[in-house]
């Protein structure tokens, strides 16, 4: 296997008044599966008590987000041979 998968949580709307001002990300965990990695999503919402609003899935990056909340979860695949969005972005 030559990826991972990424899950990074932050604010959806970080300007303020609705966030702090900057852009910041919290490395929740990896996974060497999807499914691993939507476990580790799902631990950290149930933590919260949120409600998903809306989710986008694409090839390599999924991102949800939740209601009553200015709250995202990004999942992500890495690829550890090469250069991915991840690099380029961070």
């Amino acid at each position: 296997m030559d990826f991972v998968w990424i899950v990074l949580d932050g604010e959806e709307k970080w300007t303020k008044p609705e966030g702090i001002g900057f852009i910041y990300r919290n490395l929740l965990g990896i996974s060497r599966t999807k499914e691993g990695a939507f476990e580790i999503a799902k631990r950290k919402i149930d933590f919260l008590g949120a409600k998903e609003r809306d989710r986008k899935e694409y090839d390599t990056v999924i991102v949800m987000n939740y209601k009553d909340r200015n709250y995202t979860i990004t999942i992500s695949k890495y690829n550890l041979d090469g250069a991915s969005l991840f690099d380029i972005n961070h």
